[in-house]
């Protein structure tokens, strides 16, 4: 099942997301990825917004859906 969502992109935002990303990877000790929080929350804004398979997303990003 796929659902669209349109989501204003702005910095505050992209902020807010940066840091749940931040502390949960903190909580779960997962110290390095590939992408920083920053990146990461944008891919899944990207990911929000344009309600395209993460495959096709990732792309954009030189990351593939193991990496995430």
């Amino acid at each position: 099942m796929c659902c669209s969502t349109v989501l204003p992109l702005s910095h505050q935002i992209l902020t807010f997301v940066s840091r749940l990303i931040r502390v949960h990877r903190k909580y779960l000790e997962w110290l390095w990825r590939k992408l920083n929080p920053g990146r990461h929350a944008l891919l899944v804004l990207m990911y929000w917004r344009k309600g395209e398979p993460f495959a096709d997303v990732g792309a954009g990003f030189a990351v593939s859906t193991a990496t995430y």
